[in-house]
């Protein structure tokens, strides 16, 4: 349960912080999606592997207000790894579904769409469209949101170097996000989205 609270958190973060990026005023597309990137790779990796571990450790101090340093482990013990570890790794590997399931979810609403438009029919002339720029608009699909797919990218790398040595797990997790992502997206590219805009180094980090 606590899994899916978190990834419903970091989905809701997400379109929180890409919208906030419009009123920063970037010069460029660039520049808004490499700030965009940032800012949500930051909270997700904040919201899903810091967090859960600065909750379940305990030190010997009291913070009465703050609900935070005062778990029930001081050190990564067996235990630890047994409940909070396969917590994370219970998270990377909704992060896997989450991402594919989405990209399907929108593949579906998109081919509707477009069935719609040419009135249940696989004949791309047909269209209830009466102008060139509604008919480009239903049937060229939306662009894709390179900012946060770079950020999730981001999340899994850290949360796998972060924790992968004491969870191996997480490696073969991590590496099987990268694969189904690239597949999901490669298809998503040719199939579903247009044609993405240009864009330079910056957002690569």
């Amino acid at each position: 349960m606590v899994p899916l609270l978190i990834e419903l958190v970091n989905w809701a973060s997400k379109l929180a912080l890409q919208q906030m990026s419009l009123f920063e005023k970037r010069h460029t597309v660039s520049d808004q999606n490499y700030s965009a990137t940032i800012n949500i790779a930051a909270i997700s990796f904040l919201n899903v592997g810091v967090i859960v571990l600065l909750v379940n450790l305990k030190i010997n101090a009291d913070i009465p207000v703050v609900p935070i340093l005062q778990g029930n482990y001081n050190e990564f013990s067996v235990e630890w790894y047994r409940l909070v570890g396969a917590s994370l790794c219970v998270q990377l590997g909704l992060m896997v579904i989450s991402d594919a399931l989405t990209s399907c979810v929108w593949a579906l609403k998109n081919f509707c769409t477009r069935c719609y438009d040419r009135k249940w029919t696989c004949d791309p002339k047909k269209t209830r469209k009466l102008t060139q720029h509604d008919y480009e608009e239903a049937n060229f699909g939306p662009e894709i949101e390179m900012q946060e797919k770079y950020a999730t990218m981001l999340v899994v790398a850290l949360l796998a170097f972060s924790y992968g040595p004491g969870l191996p797990i997480m490696y073969l997790l991590a590496a099987l996000y990268f694969f189904v992502s690239y597949w999901t997206d490669k298809i998503m590219i040719f199939y579903n989205h247009r044609k993405p805009l240009y864009f330079d180094e910056q957002l690569a980090l």
